[in-house]
């Protein structure tokens, strides 16, 4: 017979049991105290975190705030390694009547530039990061290089951003 605390007296409690039933058992105890073992560690992992995130005295919307702000400034550094590997591309002169300056190629380039510098600056503005010392210049300077080009494609845009940009003094 099969004594009823055999699960938590161990094995040696278990009398007219075959070899293959004791190790089955001692198999199925061990997948137990393994997935008891693994919700604990889990439970304390989560528990750990959120105590050092309440610690950090950040709440969850200024860590969301920082990552979009790394998002932008990340953006930031692509279009200034685009400038400087295309100089031509932040030719003021020049980009004011793009589509007679540029050909071919070259205007692909500059119109996918154009559209890269004012998704960017619409980023900005959607994350109300427009008026800050850190990215307002760049807005000023994306007006003062591509504004025709906006200008010629504002339906891309929302309306209300093209009114900021239209009202923003350079």
């Amino acid at each position: 017979m099969i004594n009823a605390g055999w699960l938590f007296g161990g094995l040696s409690e278990v009398t007219n049991v075959p070899d293959l039933v004791k190790v089955e058992v001692a198999v199925r105890w061990w997948e137990i105290a393994c997935t008891v073992a693994t919700i604990l560690v889990l439970i304390a992992a989560v528990c750990i975190a959120y105590k050092s995130w309440r610690l950090s005295g950040q709440s969850l919307t200024d860590s969301l705030r920082m990552a979009r702000y790394t998002f932008l400034a990340n953006k930031w550094y692509e279009i200034k390694e685009k400038e400087f590997a295309n100089p031509r591309l932040v030719d003021e002169v020049k980009n004011k009547s793009y589509d007679t300056e540029f050909k071919g190629l070259s205007l692909r380039q500059y119109k996918s530039f154009a559209w890269m510098c004012w998704a960017h600056a619409e980023d900005i503005w959607h994350n109300d990061f427009h008026q800050t010392p850190d990215f307002e210049p760049s807005i000023k300077r994306y007006k003062k290089l591509h504004y025709k080009w906006l200008t010629d494609n504002k339906e891309s845009f929302h309306h209300d951003f093209v009114t900021y940009i239209k009202e923003l003094a350079i």
